[in-house]
């Protein structure tokens, strides 16, 4: 009793966990909505260590998914494993548990090693959303509500913590981006993307709700003041006009200037003073992001961040320094001496964690992925194919390039949401390619 009242969530996440079990033996597909539904609360990073809540999460997540794909392979049925794309994946996260010798071998812990490689099987929830939600249009379209719910649940979490955040009142501009929470903005990205894609893929009545999570999740993007899902959202949106008619393209651009006046004239009317700050400090975020070098110190940091993690791979290039492994390297910005295992620079971090063949591998069934999904929009480009595939195919594919780029400013691999990412697009392309390719 007295844990209960020392974790409160664990009276919530227990029963939940429980119902997901005994729906993994006689409905899955409830083991994946309770799956989904609980990603809010699991993404939502406290930032003190691993909670209890997390721990029970994290380790009914990976042993539900683990227990499903092997028994799913020994009762039989339809095919798991069905291209080149699963063989790989399940290749890479067959292979990389033998990362564990080497990290043991650097003086890591089997735990710590182990918090950083159960993040993986995330990933592997790819199997059975595509199982489950590629039947039809219909099955397909629950899919991508649950994301929409999940990315609402995420986007109004991070809008209400920047605001406990600014309780104490605005004093200075740096407030703005000090209060943010940059944790889940790849999320409300991709969200956007796929809003815009399928608004013009809808009937009219459906559309205001597609734009009012669109709005949402803009709100949440904004107030992460990562200037670089800033400007990636706009080649993302060129990329899905391509295949847009020229009317449509118009309403698009009109629809989000009128937004962007009205948004801004309503906060201009509310507070003033608020609204100049905030515009000078979005001024301030994009004008730096064109001074690299000698002007722009978080990118000076994450170099040098680079450069220390450099000697090491150099050290181990084959079977990289392990997982969870730590790094001394010195961070300009703050003038201090950081100690940690987090790398900002993804590509970089996993080749130092994983070695060059691991780290390759994974960087292949990315790339294999973006072909799969060029291949899913060439299929469904002609503007009277299925539209509910169409607009997430165009949405996904477009989504890739972005995706690509934040993985190069981001530790996107040793993050919960990153695999959680992985997962969902994997299995939108899957699901896409296999309807096509029946």
């Amino acid at each position: 009793m007295t844990v209960f009242l020392d974790n409160p969530w664990l009276a919530i996440v227990i029963p939940l966990a429980m119902i997901a079990l005994l729906a993994l033996i006689a409905r899955p597909k409830i083991w994946i909505a309770v799956f989904l539904i609980s990603m809010p609360v699991f993404l939502t990073d406290s930032g003190k260590g691993l909670s209890a809540v997390e721990i029970v999460m994290g380790g009914f997540f990976t042993a539900s998914v683990l227990v499903w794909i092997v028994s799913r392979m020994a009762v039989g049925g339809p095919a798991l494993i069905r291209n080149w794309f699963d063989v790989l994946i399940l290749t890479f996260f067959i292979v990389c548990s033998l990362n564990v010798g080497v990290a043991l071998a650097n003086g890591i812990t089997l735990m710590d090693w182990l918090s950083e490689y159960v993040l993986f099987t995330l990933i592997l929830y790819y199997f059975p959303l595509r199982e489950y939600f590629s039947r039809d249009d219909q099955a397909f379209e629950q899919f991508l509500l649950w994301f929409a719910i999940t990315t609402v649940a995420l986007s109004l979490y991070s809008i209400y913590n920047y605001k406990q955040r600014m309780a104490a009142g605005l004093v200075y501009a740096w407030q703005f981006t000090a209060s943010r929470s940059v944790l889940l903005g790849p999320i409300f990205l991709l969200a956007i993307v796929l809003c815009i894609s399928r608004i013009f893929h809808l009937k009219s009545k459906w559309r205001w709700g597609v734009v009012l999570i669109a709005s949402i999740n803009a709100a949440a993007l904004f107030l992460t003041f990562t200037r670089t899902l800033w400007v990636l959202f706009f080649p993302c949106v060129f990329i899905v006009m391509v295949f847009l008619t020229r009317r449509q393209n118009v309403r698009l651009v009109a629809g989000m200037v009128l937004l962007t006046l009205v948004v801004l004239g309503s906060t201009y009317a509310f507070s003033p003073r608020f609204t100049e700050i905030a515009l000078k400090v979005v001024t301030k975020r994009f004008m730096s992001s064109t001074q690299l070098s000698g002007g722009d110190h978080s990118f000076d940091s994450r170099v040098f961040e680079a450069k220390y993690a450099w000697q090491k791979i150099k050290q181990f290039p084959l079977g990289g320094s392990g997982l969870r492994a730590r790094f001394v390297s010195k961070i300009p910005i703050s003038v201090y001496t950081n100690n940690a295992s987090f790398i900002h620079f993804g590509y970089v971090g996993l080749v130092y964690k994983l070695g060059f063949p691991l780290a390759m591998l994974f960087f292949f069934i990315l790339g294999l992925q973006f072909w799969m999904s060029i291949r899913n929009v060439w299929s469904l480009r002609h503007k009277d194919a299925n539209p509910v595939l169409r607009s997430a195919a165009i949405a996904i594919m477009a989504y890739f390039p972005a995706l690509f780029f934040v993985i190069f400013v981001t530790g996107f691999f040793d993050q919960r949401y990153g695999n959680v990412m992985f997962g969902f697009i994997f299995a939108c392309t899957g699901i896409i390619y296999d309807r096509l390719n029946r």
